[in-house]
């Protein structure tokens, strides 16, 4: 009778949400192979340091945790923790892993990052290309 007792249907779970952010679209850094050849870029103000995980959440300005990208990863980045702190602050759990793709460069700047926040979604930071 007017669809009471039909069985209800589950929805299924929504994907979180994947933003991609880009840095430096059609930037090319595919020449920046050697620590030498970072380290001058770095001085040069060409590519900036930042980190996978930010030092408010324990992460140390240290080995793997550092990340070279072109100018303006530092801002992108902290678009991201500021996004994480937002929901730590909510009462929300916040899981995070980081991949990098260097893409088919021998470059030490990976072309992206991608931030996976467990419920709160992935985001992909585009570095370069």
């Amino acid at each position: 009778m007017f669809g009471l007792f039909r069985k209800k249907t589950a929805r299924p779970p929504t994907p979180p949400e994947e933003v991609m952010i880009e840095v430096a679209p059609g930037s090319d850094f595919s020449d920046l192979s050697t620590i030498e050849l970072c380290d001058q870029a770095l001085e040069e103000g060409r590519i900036e340091q930042f980190l996978l995980i930010g030092e408010e959440f324990g992460g140390e300005a240290t080995g793997p945790n550092v990340v070279l990208g072109p100018k303006g990863s530092v801002t992108a980045k902290a678009r991201i923790d500021d996004e994480i702190v937002a929901a730590i602050e909510a009462g929300r759990e916040v899981n995070l892993t980081a991949n990098l793709d260097y893409g088919e460069s021998a470059s030490r700047v990976p072309e992206s990052v991608r931030f996976d926040l467990g419920a709160l979604g992935v985001r992909i930071l585009k570095l370069w290309g």
